[in-house]
């Protein structure tokens, strides 16, 4: 084998990510996998077989069809695409991303990547960026709550001081009254 045929071998044996290469029709004509426990069918069951007659839409509802449409768009018009969709694999829904892109007019190869952490990951972000809003939220809230409580104190403690000095002016001018009723009686 030519060193450039090894280097490629070995690349694409240290690739994480599915390799498939598909007919323009769907059929399946190459598969690559570091991780058998992510195929949806043992390896036997993908060579010379058509796209919808692996994925069931038992296990994976409408990825059949997302699947055929795109290796055909592509083989077609020679558009790269990606699409995402899960798959229910031993028992677990695990989330996928296909990079789909042609080889020939005849042939498309698909390079898919398992993102279920990544989305696992993304969902966690989200959940805590959510959670740190309630938790500033509820200090806003406890902050305006503590605002209200000294404007309400303030705002007794200004009518206590109204109504004090209102009372004082009253005696005070109760007290002025009489003064100057004494005081006009004793010029008298």
């Amino acid at each position: 084998m030519p060193q450039s045929n090894q280097q490629l071998a070995a690349l694409i044996a240290a690739l994480p990510d599915l390799i498939f290469r598909f007919a323009a029709d769907g059929t399946y004509l190459e598969v690559h996998s570091h991780d058998d426990s992510l195929l949806a069918a043992p390896r036997d069951r993908f060579l010379g077989r058509r796209i919808a007659d692996v994925l069931s839409d038992d296990s994976a509802p409408g990825v059949a069809a997302q699947l055929s449409t795109t290796v055909a768009a592509v083989a077609a018009d020679g558009v790269p695409r990606s699409i995402t969709y899960d798959l229910g694999l031993g028992g677990t829904m695990r989330a996928f991303e296909a990079r789909v892109a042609r080889i020939s007019p005849d042939e498309v190869l698909a390079v898919i990547r398992d993102i279920t952490e990544l989305r696992r990951a993304e969902e966690q972000r989200v959940a805590d960026e959510r959670e740190l809003e309630r938790r500033q939220a509820d200090l806003e809230r406890a902050s305006l709550g503590r605002e209200l409580e000294r404007a309400s104190r303030v705002e007794a403690i200004g009518y206590l001081a109204a109504t004090t000095a209102h009372d004082v002016n009253n005696l005070l001018g109760a007290i002025n009254n009489y003064a100057s009723a004494i005081e006009r009686a004793s010029e008298d």
